[in-house]
């Protein structure tokens, strides 16, 4: 079974007939599984292009009704599509869907065109080219504004721009002007086609008419952007001018200077990678943190203020958003980084699945940089030092997601200024001295209003609703917690949010009801609890049982029966891992949700079957709370006694 994407949908069968696929959900559906082939789609994301926030009462039977319809409508091709958690994939063999043909087209062209084979990139070219009917998924309005829609519009540029870049190299420039000269009314910031056109018209003997093309490019980006030309456009304009010889061919074979075809290295290069993921819809709230991560992108060509590369690290607990607010950024940001977006997830609080190693995390950005499997270094610093190579000199982005901590990212960070780094981690990077550091805590309460009311659809949370208030404390802003609740609005609508109110309050194990069928709180929680060691994880379960919002070292050691130095390290450990939280100074304090989660392993085996554990702690922090109060009572008193002294005193005649 073939499928086509580049233009209409198109999908033939395997003798070369058309497969109908009637139905626009149908085959809005076919378009993002393909647009994500071999890739697992969430249900949620589904169902957001399917009816965009104006889901049936159960999203996820009508999902299912409508993946049975399109296996139905796909024939033999079916079982392609596959049910796996948490969504579907649909399977394509190589060769069979034209994005990857022309993909794998531009990538063969690309290679011939570095080593000057024009011949053979120009052919390879058409062929990517030949493949293209119209606008990628041009039948289904739902993908108008896909990501994977504006990169295929931006290759097919690339591909244009790297064809004629073949046809000039091979002495056709009196051929491509009729088509430079439309690409660069389409297309008039676009420099590079102004420069082919400008070196086309040159070779033609119109010198004249090359400089009004530069006249008419500095005009344009004038008015428009109020900026000048790019140094390349400049520098062709003055050997222009100057009449260079050099810029002339001198028979069918000459190769011209690569500069002065192109202003764009990436035409010529490897492919370059653009690996940000999905960046949700639903994103809400955080404008300072995000406009912080704005700013230091700007910086990141000049370095930081010790000219070293710009690195923003992220931290915070489980569930608060800090993969949400690095992909954003990223999206933001990325046209700023034109040699590439690399993204890795490291799996630092990943439930079941052990931490990316650096050794491993290099391997797949090589890979992703161009270099060929078998001659990545079996080395670990030889590796590092390869990949600061490969990225020096260049302006690219790199998301190291969910790691684990300072010594796994280390050898992932560049060494020379043009990059732009973003960390996410659960634990406080410190150990990272150039690093911006950018904590996140849970949103507040009109932030998280607004994204229950975004996730769960208008009509589910009208405004004002007192229950959408109270549901979203007992989520603790935690935005994660919210998405849960929102989603289950929205997929089963006959559930009012008075009841889901409820269900949450009355909950004895309130997390029980925080988990959909691919999120769940207490997985991440776990995951974060899996990684301290005993005395870290008794120190947890016992803050968790305190009564009152927060409590100090003092009572936190006798609660644990240890000196204040180690319950003092304890804590700051915690708080380092994003488990505990800080507002004043000496004062430790848990998010609701984590103390839920710590309070239920305080009360669970083996703490309670440990001779009475739980009840002891409780009694030292009791004795704690009482020898303090006397203290203060004492205090108090004697200031009492000293002041009836003082006015007696000045009673006295």
């Amino acid at each position: 079974m073939r499928f086509s994407v580049l233009g209409p949908i198109d999908v033939r069968g395997a003798g070369g007939g058309v497969v109908a696929v009637r139905g626009l959900r149908r085959r809005t559906l076919l378009a993002v599984l393909l647009a994500h082939a071999n890739s697992v789609v969430s249900t949620d994301q589904l169902a957001g292009y399917l009816w965009d926030g104006k889901q049936p009462a159960s999203v996820v039977s009508s999902l299912y009704n409508q993946v049975t319809r399109l296996r139905q409508s796909l024939g033999d091709g079916g079982p392609l599509l596959e049910a796996v958690a948490p969504g579907y994939r649909l399977r394509v063999d190589a060769g069979t869907l034209d994005l990857h043909l022309f993909e794998g087209h531009s990538a063969d062209a690309r290679r011939a065109a570095a080593r000057e084979d024009w011949t053979d990139a120009r052919e390879q070219y058409h062929a990517a080219l030949d493949l293209w009917r119209g606008r990628p998924f041009d039948d289904v309005p739902a993908l108008a504004d896909h990501p994977r829609v504006h990169q295929l519009n931006e290759a097919r540029f690339q591909a244009l721009q790297g064809r004629v870049e073949a046809d000039l190299s091979l002495g056709h420039h009196r051929d491509v002007l009729g088509e430079l000269r439309a690409l660069v009314a389409e297309q008039p910031l676009r420099e590079p086609f102004q420069a082919q056109l400008m070196l086309a018209l040159y070779r033609d003997g119109r010198q004249a008419d090359a400089l009004d093309a530069y006249r008419a490019l500095r005009r344009t980006l004038a008015d428009e952007l109020a900026v000048e030309p790019s140094a390349a456009s400049q520098a062709l304009h003055a050997r222009i001018l100057r009449a260079d010889p050099a810029l002339l061919l001198s028979g069918p074979a000459a190769r011209p200077a690569r500069a002065a075809v192109t202003a764009s290295p990436a035409t010529v290069a490897d492919p370059v990678p653009r690996q940000l993921p999905f960046d949700t819809r639903v994103f809400t709230g955080r404008s300072r943190e995000l406009e912080e991560l704005l700013a230091l992108s700007a910086s990141a060509s000049a370095g930081s203020d010790a000219g070293m590369v710009v690195i923003s690290a992220i931290d915070g607990m489980a569930g608060v958003g800090k993969s949400a607010l690095a992909v954003r950024a990223a999206h933001r940001v990325s046209e700023r980084f034109p040699d590439g977006q690399l993204f890795v997830d490291l799996r630092g609080g990943t439930t079941g699945l052990e931490p990316v190693t650096a050794d491993a995390a290099l391997a797949f950005l090589l890979r992703s940089l161009g270099v060929a499997p078998e001659s990545i270094p079996e080395d670990t610093a030889e590796r590092a030092a390869l990949y600061r190579s490969r990225l020096a000199g260049t302006r690219t982005l790199i998301v190291l997601d969910n790691a684990a901590g300072t010594a796994q990212v280390r050898p992932l960070l560049p060494g020379t200024p043009g990059c732009l780094v973003l960390i996410t981690s659960r634990t406080v990077l410190a150990g990272l001295d150039d690093a911006h550091l950018l904590s996140l805590d849970v949103l507040p309460g009109d932030e998280a209003l607004a994204l229950l009311h975004r996730v769960a659809g208008p009509d589910r949370t009208p405004a004002g609703h007192p229950a959408a208030s109270q549901l979203v404390a007992l989520c603790g802003g935690l935005p994660l917690a919210v998405r849960i609740v929102g989603a289950r609005l929205r997929h089963h609508r006959a559930l009012r949010i008075e009841d889901l109110l409820a269900q949450i309050h009355d909950s004895a194990d309130r997390l029980s009801q925080l988990q959909d069928g691919e999120r769940n709180l207490r997985s991440l929680f776990d995951a974060s609890y899996a990684v301290l060691y005993g005395d870290e994880r008794r120190m947890f379960e016992l803050v968790g049982l305190a009564p009152g919002p927060d409590l100090d070292a003092h009572a936190a050691a006798d609660m644990f029966g240890t000196s204040m130095r180690h319950a003092e390290r304890l804590l700051e450990s915690l708080l380092d891992r994003s488990l505990l939280l800080q507002s004043v100074p000496g004062r430790y304090r848990m998010h609701d949700l984590l103390r839920a989660y710590a309070r239920g392993l305080a009360q669970a085996a083996p703490v309670a079957e440990a001779g009475g554990a739980v009840a002891g702690a409780m009694q030292r922090l009791l004795d704690c709370y009482l020898h303090t109060a006397h203290g203060a009572n004492q205090r108090v008193d004697q200031r009492a006694d000293q002041a009836d002294a003082h006015s007696a005193a000045l009673a006295r005649p």
